[in-house]
């Protein structure tokens, strides 16, 4: 049942619906006020986005306090929000007492109760199928890119067994495995944690884990750092692993040879954009938030707190760009001014002291690079005089919704 829904479901009714939202002239104006079922879903769709970031930071202000639990229990939810909201721009909404569908033709089709009630188990079920969608990978072929006329979609015929699939899978890898993912987050809520496990110190290791991932959440003039890093990622993977097949098996491939790989592929690709290759070559090199992918696709230990994090960084960056594709071809500005007003509710900005939306980047780049690089007494000096104001900027990744969407 869940996989005939997820085929069958139109996401067309949803797209076209967010020119109709609003009107927001008002800072308790409702995003959507209507009953009809394509305008509750559009509203969803950018409601369950924001709070997928909320989440995110919550956990990340767990793991900057050195609580495991409670920032794996976030993340988790951060991870299942950005679900639903990819899974409500598709034309499907998961919610406990009005659980629906639309099919080809627009109209609401109600998922049974033994489905629809049990929001973990159906992201569980839906999510190896909705990976599979069209739109699905439109979102990554097309909204991810290192320059405005170079996206993931050009990176296809150069990588090797390169796969939408397989990328959406290993970020859904909490999702796909719903025993132990359950057990994890239930050990994480609900148990004395402690009980049979021996206290640890945070390290400085951590902090530059929060730092890393922090830095994916600026611009680069272009894009997210996050969409250029997630390319180089790939690239980099692929260059080894063909690096890996084509070398001698007791010869373990010199760097050289690896890099030498990866100009032949960028010249593959420059062929096919009418880009230069040096140029590409430079901006693939820089291997920038290594750490965070291999936490979330390729970690030994995929239960560990970052790996659930980076996860969830990916869907949530998802998410958003999903919302932002609809935004801009709706044209509509009542959208960016709930987000504006849900981000004053959140306490991240106050339009009445003069600070433009695109400004706060500025402040949480100047964070992120003049923090400490090591720390002798943590967590307790993250949360002290002279750092608060930095510690508090990496713990409310949320803050770039404000340059990423909302200006």
């Amino acid at each position: 049942m869940v996989v005939q829904i997820v085929q069958s479901a139109s996401h067309i009714y949803v797209e076209a619906a967010f020119s109709r939202l609003g009107p927001v002239n008002s800072y308790t104006d409702l995003l959507n006020a209507s009953t009809d079922p394509a305008h509750i879903l559009a509203a969803d769709q950018i409601i369950h986005m924001t709070e997928s970031w909320r989440y995110l930071s919550s956990a990340l202000f767990a793991y900057l306090n050195h609580e495991t639990p409670n920032s794996t229990h976030f993340a988790y939810y951060a991870q299942l929000r950005a679900a639903l909201s990819l899974f409500s721009g598709s034309g499907i909404r998961v919610k406990h007492d009005n659980s629906y569908w639309l099919n080809a033709t627009g109209r609401k089709t109600p998922i049974p109760r033994r489905y629809g009630d049990r929001t973990h188990k159906f992201a569980a079920l839906a999510w190896s199928e909705w990976i599979k969608r069209d739109n699905a990978k439109a979102i990554l072929a097309n909204e991810i890119y290192i320059q405005p006329s170079i996206r993931l979609r050009d990176f296809e015929p150069a990588l090797k067994q390169f796969s939408y699939d397989y990328i959406l899978a290993g970020f859904g890898h909490d999702f796909i495995n719903l025993k132990s993912d359950h057990l994890a987050r239930n050990v994480a809520s609900y148990e004395p944690y402690w009980s049979d496990r021996q206290l640890t110190r945070m390290s400085n290791k951590n902090v530059a884990f929060a730092k890393e991932l922090s830095k994916l959440f600026l611009t680069d003039g272009n894009s997210f750092i996050f969409d250029r890093a997630l390319i180089q990622y790939l690239v980099h993977y692929t260059t080894s692993e063909i690096s890996q097949d084509t070398a001698d098996q007791d010869k373990i491939p010199t760097q050289r040879e690896k890099d030498q790989l990866r100009m032949t592929m960028c010249e593959k690709i420059a062929d096919l954009i009418s880009v230069n290759p040096k140029s590409l070559y430079e901006v693939l090199s820089e291997n920038v938030g290594e750490k965070v992918f291999t936490y979330a696709l390729c970690d030994k230990e995929p239960a560990s707190v970052e790996s659930i994090i980076s996860r969830a960084a990916f869907l949530v960056r998802y998410a958003m760009l999903a919302v932002k594709k609809n935004i801009t071809l709706s044209g509509n500005v009542h959208i960016k001014k709930w987000i504006q007003n849900w981000l004053e509710r959140c306490g991240c900005w106050l339009p009445t002291m003069g600070v433009e939306l695109e400004d706060l980047e500025a402040d949480y780049a100047d964070a992120i690079h003049e923090f400490p690089n090591h720390l002798t007494h943590l967590p307790s000096q993250l949360w002290e005089a002279e750092t608060i104001h930095k510690t508090f900027k990496l713990a409310n990744p949320h803050l770039c919704l404000a340059w990423g969407i909302a200006a």
